[in-house]
C-alpha cells in the first residue's frame, strides 16, 4: 500500500502494486480494484500516484493516466504510455501533476511530459 488520497464522501483510495483500494471509513469496509472501477474496461497495473481534484481522481499506472469522475462515476483512459512516440522507449509513468484547464504534467522513468488533452499535444522532456 502507498499513496493514499481521500474523497468527500468518507472514502480512503490507496495505491497498490496490482490496482486501487477503496477503503470507506464509515462502514470500515473495503473494495479492490485491478481494472477501472467504472467501466471495467481496462486494467489498472501498478499504480505509482493518485491525485484528487474535487473527487475526480487522476491516477498513474501501467495503463497510464486515467482520469476517475467519483461525483459522475465514470473512468476513462486518458493517454497511454504507448501513445508517446517522443520518447525512444515506452516511459514508465510515476507521478501526476493536475495543472489547470486538462494540462497534467507527468514524471516518467525518462524524463517530463507536459499533456494538454484539449489538443492532445504531447511534450516530452528529458
Amino acid at each position: 500500500v502507498g499513496i493514499v488520497t481521500a474523497d468527500q464522501t468518507g472514502n480512503i483510495w490507496l495505491r497498490c502494486d496490482s490496482g486501487l483500494t477503496r477503503f470507506n471509513t464509515n462502514d470500515f469496509t473495503g473494495k479492490y480494484f485491478q481494472q477501472s472501477p467504472f467501466s471495467n474496461s481496462f486494467k489498472l497495473g501498478n499504480v505509482t500516484d493518485i491525485k484528487n481534484v474535487n473527487d475526480v481522481l487522476f491516477v498513474t499506472c501501467d495503463a497510464g493516466l486515467v482520469e476517475i469522475n467519483l461525483k459522475h462515476k465514470t473512468d476513462k483512459l486518458l493517454l497511454s504510455p504507448s501513445s508517446i512516440h517522443a520518447a525512444e522507449r515506452i516511459p514508465f509513468f510515476q507521478k501526476v501533476l493536475p495543472l489547470s484547464n486538462r494540462h497534467f504534467a507527468i514524471g516518467t522513468n525518462i524524463g517530463l511530459l507536459l499533456f494538454d488533452e484539449n489538443t492532445n499535444n504531447i511534450s516530452f522532456y528529458h
